[in-house]
């Protein structure tokens, strides 16, 4: 386990989040660039990424925040050909008017809710679970499994 207390090394509010990414290639896989508060609460959160190994052609960008005292989440899902072991650029611009989301360069979906916009200091998670609700189960002559990370790159901007 990680000790909370410590803040994150890096944090910022406001920016430009890039990322070539190639995907696993198996079932039951969880790939994700995230987001999370450096305040160390569960929210808000920004998914740049998320893929399930058992919706292969689905890539998820989301922002989870607390609206009115409640957990609620908006965004978008995209319908790609099959990703396995597909590199994509993956980005996500967050300014105080709202975040929008990049994939392979395009524009794909945006939020502009001021309710879902965070504005306390986030940092930037990048992990492969196995297995879960979304990923599916693993198959384990399938694995270990590889998330290859081209590059990550990092801009802030003045709010």
């Amino acid at each position: 386990t990680s000790d909370m207390s410590i803040p994150p090394k890096f944090a910022f509010t406001y920016g430009f989040v890039e990322a070539a990414i190639t995907l696993p290639t198996a079932p039951g896989t969880w790939p994700a660039l995230w987001l999370l508060s450096a305040d160390n609460t569960s929210l808000p959160e920004i998914d740049i990424m998320e893929w399930y190994g058992r919706r292969p052609e689905l890539i998820t960008m989301h922002v989870h925040q607390r609206v009115d005292g409640n957990a609620a989440d908006t965004g978008r899902s995209i319908e790609v050909a099959d990703a396995r072991g597909s590199t994509h650029v993956f980005g996500m611009r967050w300014t105080t008017d709202g975040i929008t989301f990049y994939l392979d360069g395009v524009e794909s979906g945006s939020v502009t809710d001021p309710a879902f916009i965070p504005t306390t200091p986030m940092y930037l998670i990048m992990n492969l679970a196995i297995g879960g609700g979304n990923a599916g189960t693993p198959d384990a002559t399938q694995l270990p499994q590889e998330l290859a990370v081209d590059y990550i790159r990092v801009w802030q901007e003045a709010p």
